[in-house]
């Protein structure tokens, strides 16, 4: 719980600080830039809202062989595995990010960098993205917390925001094939043929042409 209220940014953990110095620098830049930050704390809260519940808030733990990375196959009751608690070598790294994540924040890490967090006067945004972090956790809490829930169909969040079909059409399909055609196309028939090749027959026709004024003598 400690690292997720700390990745949402709610204080006084310390990624509320880094959330807000965030916020604070896009505040004093384009706003397009800011309302695309605050719509990330959204975001980020319903999706770790949407971890924790699934792993720890749902009403039935019980999940099918295989269905968890942390079940050991070992622990079987009914053909289903049990979530079990891991070892020292992951709870510590654990336990130390869990004290860094609740007294990091108020390190003097930004004073150090020269780095002044510093909100417009009177600005809202502050209590806007913790609402907004508050608003997302809940609402995936409230979303994923029965077994049931998790048939739900969201086409954005399935489609991982269209990124990969985005990749294929423009990066793959658009400026490796399609543009990388065109620019093998116009390297070899326009730069190669046209402006080398081209301009060294141009030269040596012309060259012929001028040797036949002249006898040479």
């Amino acid at each position: 719980m400690i690292g997720t209220l700390a990745l949402m940014g709610i204080p006084p953990l310390s990624g509320f600080f880094s959330k807000e110095a965030v916020l604070s620098a896009a505040e004093h830049g384009p706003a397009p830039l800011l309302w695309l930050a605050i719509t990330v704390v959204f975001l980020t809260a319903f999706y770790m809202g949407r971890l924790c519940t699934i792993v720890f808030f749902r009403r039935h733990s019980r999940m099918p062989l295989g269905g968890n990375p942390l079940a050991d196959p070992r622990q079987k009751h009914s053909g289903m595995t049990i979530a079990h608690e891991s070892g020292w070598q992951m709870a510590l790294p654990l336990l130390i990010l869990a004290a860094l994540s609740i007294g990091g924040g108020f390190l003097p890490i930004p004073q150090f960098l020269g780095f002044h967090l510093e909100h417009e006067g009177n600005s809202f945004i502050p209590y806007l993205s913790i609402g907004l972090a508050l608003a997302g956790f809940i609402l995936a809490f409230l979303t994923f917390r029965k077994e049931k829930t998790s048939k739900i169909s969201f086409a954005l969040l399935e489609k991982e925001y269209f990124f990969d079909e985005f990749y294929d059409k423009v990066v793959i399909q658009g400026i490796q094939e399609k543009l990388g055609t065109a620019s093998d196309w116009f390297e070899r028939i326009v730069v190669v043929e046209g402006g080398v090749n081209g301009t060294a027959r141009v030269t040596a026709a012309f060259g012929n042409l001028l040797r036949k004024l002249q006898t040479g003598v």
